[in-house]
């Protein structure tokens, strides 16, 4: 019994031997065919997923992303002479100018936003959406837009004296047309937003990323200024762009979207407020004028004591005539001098004789009429006081609410 025990243990070991002499002979054959010397007949799959290869950034990604936003801003002045160009050809009022403005602005933006994602594919331009959590990145963004705007408007309200509103959203809160108010809040507040940081953060301070936090921060915020075209206010869009551009910098696009989306909705929340809000007291000389929280000071040159700008850009303009010693000038008297043409008035102002007529004022009775200065159409209101005439005019702009507000003004002016 223990010698065939011992003879089938030998068997078994000699089997195991060929075997292992096999597969030597087989890893040697697949050495000399592959020159793997771990080649393996059966390797088995690696069950990691598969790595994408790295989007390999274009070298010069920073100046030939320059290059298209420029080009973006040439496009965009190109569209904005264009606009003024046919509005004034077609005499557009105030309504049919701002939303042929709203909606070409957001074609504008659909097709700025579909070439700035082709070339970003082009360049390897990769923007950073989100940097942390989302909810922190939507609140501290938020927070620094709406903070931002509050300080801005009582800024400006403290240095003015008045209550002070942006221009481009008291022109949109002015507008009688709720569907017009609505369709632009949406432009302003959500699409513009948007689109500027994805092209302007995203996209651009992105492409200048390998420049340095500084260098990509300014140029970034520089482009963000000269596209919106308003070159008296060069440093106050410089400085936004470079905050939202922080912000971006260190929390992602979602942040800079969300700060810039709560900035330009807080200022149309404050011009609308302003509408229904308090009217605010501005003197000319001794005359003492009421006017919405819309309507705000602006430089006044020459004879004009005052000078107020409103809903569509409309001007108002005060300015005084002194008399001769011992005249004694009536509204009656100044109605048919007006119609005559011989009464001298300031500056290149010229009346429309069919329209002079009679009007009551707190002020005592005035002349009103059909006015043109430098070519534009206004109407003027004459008042005829005891040393000097007060003449009250306006370049409506076709706004009218602009309209109103003059009217309104005219019928509570008071004398000091």
């Amino acid at each position: 019994m223990a010698i065939a025990l011992r003879d089938r243990r030998a068997r078994e070991q000699a089997e195991e031997t060929d075997i292992a002499d096999i597969e030597a002979e087989v890893r040697d054959w697949l050495r000399e065919v592959t020159g793997d010397p771990g080649a393996d007949p059966e390797p088995k799959p690696d069950p990691r997923p598969a790595t994408p290869p790295p989007v390999r950034r274009d070298e010069r990604a920073g100046s030939r992303a320059t290059k298209t936003i420029i080009k973006i801003i040439v496009a965009n002045l190109a569209v904005q002479i264009g606009m003024v160009a046919v509005g004034r050809a077609n005499h557009w009022d105030a309504t049919t100018a701002m939303r042929v403005s709203l909606f070409s602005a957001a074609v504008f933006y659909g097709i700025v936003a579909c070439v700035v994602g082709m070339r970003s594919d082009d360049l390897g331009v990769r923007p950073r959406w989100l940097i942390g959590p989302a909810r922190t990145a939507i609140a501290i963004g938020a927070a620094v837009g709406g903070a931002i705007a509050i300080a801005l408007t009582a800024i400006l309200t403290l240095a003015a004296g008045t209550p002070q509103v942006d221009p481009s959203a008291g022109l949109l809160a002015g507008s009688q047309n709720l569907a017009l108010i609505l369709g632009g809040a949406l432009v302003v507040a959500a699409v513009a937003p948007l689109v500027e940081e994805l092209v302007f953060r995203g996209f651009l301070t992105e492409a200048l990323r390998h420049r340095g936090r500084w260098s990509a921060l300014v140029l970034g915020g520089l482009a963000f200024s000269i596209a919106h075209l308003r070159f008296a206010q060069l440093r106050y869009y410089l400085i936004m762009g470079i905050g939202f551009g922080a912000l971006y910098w260190s929390r992602g696009l979602v942040a800079s979207i969300a700060a810039h989306a709560s900035f330009n909705g807080l200022l149309i929340v404050f011009a609308i407020a302003s509408v229904h809000g308090p009217a605010q007291t501005f003197i000319a000389n001794d005359i003492h004028v009421s006017l919405p929280a819309t309507w705000h000071k602006i430089s006044a040159t020459g004879d004009i004591d005052l000078g107020v700008i409103g809903p569509a850009n409309a001007q108002i303009g005060v300015s005084h005539v002194d008399w001769p010693a011992g005249a004694n000038v009536t509204a009656d008297r100044l109605d048919a001098a007006l119609r005559s043409g011989r009464l001298p008035l300031p500056g290149d102002l010229q009346i429309d004789a069919a329209s002079v007529h009679v009007v009551s004022t707190k002020l005592g009775p005035a002349v009103r009429a059909t006015a043109t200065i430098k070519r534009h159409a206004e109407t003027a209101v004459f008042v005829p006081l005891a040393r000097r005439m007060v003449i009250f005019e306006i370049a409506a702009n076709g706004s009218g609410r602009a309209m109103r507000d003059f009217d309104a003004m005219i019928a509570t002016a008071t004398s000091s």
